[in-house]
């Protein structure tokens, strides 16, 4: 793969049972302030050894499900930061009773993060960035509430899909109206029955050749043909570390 250029930087970019490539899971640091997106299982480790909390007092978290390649472990991220760093992180997920039903199965008390309240669209703002986040619910599994996002940050609006087996009328009148930038797309290398994940083939129905260079693919399978994608015209996401 070549080096990735897009928009959002990557510590993982597997998808769940990948573990040479990691938990898929992508960022925006700007200063003192983080936006990470997802915690999954393998996630905190690389984020304590490659010290990317290192003069972070604003850290947001923003979930796309609950699948625990996507937040195994939050809780103790959750833990390190208001233990040891002595801050709260601030947790964005709509659904807000699943998510404090979750981290109260982890041991995580309310007193030790932060939940923010459930918005159509949510204004990040610290002194560093200004991030407008919009929820967009997407299809993967049936016993869960799945989320994509649309992101606007330093004049850009990126569109991540979280898990998901579609892309929504919605965002695609977006994107193909220019009202998003460049799309981050959970995409397989697996075609079947019920997929919860995007086929690579079925991208490209959804996806004009002319408009496959604003798409970058994500959560690779552990058989994923990174040489496919690019000859499609897409982008291959990479991790950071």
């Amino acid at each position: 793969m070549g080096r990735y250029k897009g928009a959002l930087k990557f510590i993982g970019c597997g998808s769940a049972f990948n573990v040479r490539y990691g938990n898929n899971n992508a960022y925006i640091k700007k200063g003192n302030s983080l936006l990470l997106i997802d915690c999954g299982s393998l996630t905190f480790n690389k984020i304590v050894e490659n010290k990317l909390l290192e003069r972070v007092d604003n850290l947001f978290v923003l979930i796309t499900h609950t699948h625990s390649d996507h937040i195994g472990s939050l809780g103790d991220l959750i833990a390190y930061c208001y233990y040891i760093l002595k801050r709260k992180i601030h947790i964005i997920y709509p659904n807000i009773q699943h998510i404090k039903q979750y981290l109260n199965l982890v041991g995580m008390s309310d007193e030790v993060y932060s939940l923010i309240n459930k918005q159509e669209i949510y204004n990040i703002k610290t002194e560093d960035f200004n991030i407008v986040i919009e929820p967009i619910k997407v299809e993967h599994v049936n016993n869960l509430m799945c989320y994509g996002y649309v992101l606007n940050y330093d004049n850009k609006t990126i569109y991540f899909s979280g898990d998901s087996s579609k892309i929504s009328d919605y965002v695609l009148n977006k994107f193909y109206n220019n009202e998003i930038d460049c799309l981050y797309q959970d995409t397989c290398g697996y075609d079947f029955r019920g997929n919860p994940h995007l086929y690579i083939d079925k991208l490209c129905k959804y996806i004009k050749p002319s408009y496959r260079q604003k798409v970058y693919c994500m959560h690779f399978d552990e058989k994923f043909d990174f040489n496919k994608v690019l000859e499609y015209g897409f982008n291959l996401v990479e991790n950071e570390y």
